[in-house]
């Protein structure tokens, strides 16, 4: 399991985690104390496209 913090940008500086594990992805992305986590399993992943292109 690997765990960054990150800042998402200008608008939100808030130091948030991004959890990456062998079966799921779990992002801190809510305001919400009880349940601030978004969680990806890793089957419901049906393709992963990364990279930036410039138009």
């Amino acid at each position: 399991m690997k765990e960054i913090t990150i800042v998402r940008g200008l608008p939100d500086t808030r130091k948030r985690s991004l959890i990456i594990d062998e079966d799921f992805i779990r992002f801190k992305n809510k305001d919400f104390k009880n349940d601030p986590f978004t969680v990806i399993n890793k089957k419901d992943i049906a393709r992963v496209r990364y990279g930036i292109r410039f138009y």
